[in-house]
């Protein structure tokens, strides 16, 4: 396309030298049809109300639209604009507008719609090109992108975020990665598989098809529906609570639906050697294995009085509830006489421990929040069930001393 051409005025003060009266005249009817071509300063004579291919007079033209129904408009080729060509398109009208390049014409075009109240200035490289020099909004506060886009910095939203399409990426938040489904998916549990729950790695808790649950352990043992193992051999655990039902508090609350069932088993390894049981559903077994296939070596308990003379009785208080008068025998020495019977050493003392003042943060801890450091006592304890066997053979001796007695009183 033609560029813009200067008038020359000659030399003064004669300027015979310069371009003549028409000369000069045809050098700026030729600027103005360049600038014509270059420079949307006028409109189309008409608004386009219909989808159509615009043509060669609406080049340099700023083109109204206002299409009744959603239609395409096809631009002028790139060479009928020319080099540096422009149309203004204009959608002055509510209906999204299509932009297309020239049938045949082999050009790209760099915007494709045009929304309500939206307007575009095209340009054109002579060959094949329509590019987009400017580009207006639609009539709303609203931001339209019709196709990508890219943000290398923040993006800050004051409001909710709506998306009907996904991340490419699983994102994070405040810096914690999210579950989705391709790393958490209940609905892809099915009754052939199992949820599980790790920890650093390592499996700590599983859901399995049935529904069990087995902390620290894959499957339940004699098929329990709920089945804790501790780490180690040395490691408890434990049932706490503060909290109360109707006929009390209590830490743990058993129900069973049959005097068959029991409310509770020991074992140890594989060997049961204790439980918790009801006869009748109306009192409780406290029961200690005591099958004869599990025994070896027994024989009747030898001076059973002389042994039963030996424990000491008491009637005292606790230290815990004064005034409150209870029997007992002391542990330690009733562990002389019946050592099964008791548990633990005598004067034990647990491990030294730090006490915090209120307050305190337990993640980051100062020497000034020790207020003191305390050992507490281990104490020794009984099963005065022990002491059955004992007593009942203690009983038989007395009982069969009064009826040696009886019968030389009755000779």
């Amino acid at each position: 396309m033609a560029t813009l051409q200067k008038v020359n005025l000659g030399t003064p003060p004669t300027a015979v030298d310069g371009d003549t009266v028409r000369g000069a005249n045809t050098k700026a009817n030729a600027n103005v049809d360049v600038l014509n071509a270059q420079a949307a300063l006028t409109s189309a004579a008409a608004t386009i109300t219909t989808a159509q291919a615009l043509t060669a007079v609406h080049v340099g033209k700023r083109v109204n639209i206002s299409l009744a129904a959603a239609g395409t408009i096809n631009v002028p080729s790139a060479a009928t604009m020319g080099l540096d060509g422009v149309v203004h398109l204009r959608n002055v009208g509510t209906t999204l507008v299509t932009l297309a390049v020239a049938a045949g014409s082999g050009d790209t075009i760099a915007l494709t719609k045009l929304y309500g109240g939206e307007s575009a200035l095209l340009d054109s490289d002579g060959t094949h090109a329509i590019g987009c020099l400017m580009r207006g909004r639609p009539n709303t506060d609203n931001e339209i992108v019709i196709g990508n886009e890219t943000i290398g910095g923040t993006l800050a939203v004051g409001g909710a975020i709506t998306a009907s399409g996904g991340f490419s990426a699983r994102p994070s938040f405040a810096g914690n990665l999210a579950w989705d489904a391709g790393n958490f998916n209940p609905a892809a549990l099915s009754a052939a598989t199992v949820m599980t729950f790790t920890v650093n790695g390592a499996e700590r808790q599983r859901i399995d098809a049935n529904g069990f649950v087995h902390i620290n352990e894959t499957s339940g043992w004699i098929g329990a529906p709920l089945s804790v193992r501790a780490n180690s051999v040395a490691t408890a655990w434990a049932i706490s609570s503060y909290g109360a039902y109707q006929a009390g508090g209590g830490c743990y609350l058993g129900r069973v639906e049959s005097p068959q069932s029991g409310f509770a088993g020991w074992f140890f390894g594989s060997t049961q050697c204790g439980s918790i049981t009801t006869p009748n559903g109306s009192s409780t077994n406290y029961n200690t294995t005591s099958d004869y296939r599990l025994k070896t070596n027994y024989v009747p308990i030898p001076d059973a009085g002389a042994a039963l003379s030996r424990i000491k009785f008491y009637q005292g208080e606790f230290k815990a509830v004064p005034g409150e008068v209870a029997h007992y025998v002391l542990a330690h020495e009733l562990q002389e006489v019946v050592p099964s019977a008791v548990t633990g050493e005598k004067d034990a003392m647990g491990d030294w421990y730090a006490v915090y003042r209120d307050g305190y943060d337990p993640a980051d801890v100062q020497p000034e929040d020790i207020v003191d450091a305390r050992q507490d006592i281990v104490a020794q304890a009984v099963d005065y069930s022990k002491l059955v066997p004992l007593l009942g053979a203690a009983l038989q001796e007395a009982l069969a001393r009064i009826a040696v007695l009886e019968a030389k009183a009755a000779a």
